[in-house]
């Protein structure tokens, strides 16, 4: 499940001019790490408290997170600019 923030701002239009109320930073952070971990390649080990992810997947494929589009991964870039 996305950041609520996320979700919000995709509801409203997609606004790249106008960043949402993060409100709680460190609850932003947490929620952000869970979507991203749960987005990963079930080899990276996808428990919300696998952290760490392990980054060498020998012939294991990232093709799960290879998604383009408006609703690819360029969705996770979208809050780290949020940010800072």
């Amino acid at each position: 499940k996305r950041p609520f923030a996320l979700g919000q701002w995709m509801k409203e239009g997609r606004n790249y001019g106008k960043r949402p109320t993060l409100g709680n930073l460190s609850m932003f952070a947490d929620a952000f790490r869970r979507w991203w971990t749960t987005s990963q390649p079930k080899w990276r080990g996808t428990s919300e408290n696998a952290w760490p992810l392990r980054r060498d997947g020998g012939d294991e494929t990232w093709q799960d997170l290879a998604k383009g589009g408006p609703n690819g991964l360029f969705m996770f870039l979208i809050p780290l600019v949020w940010w800072n």
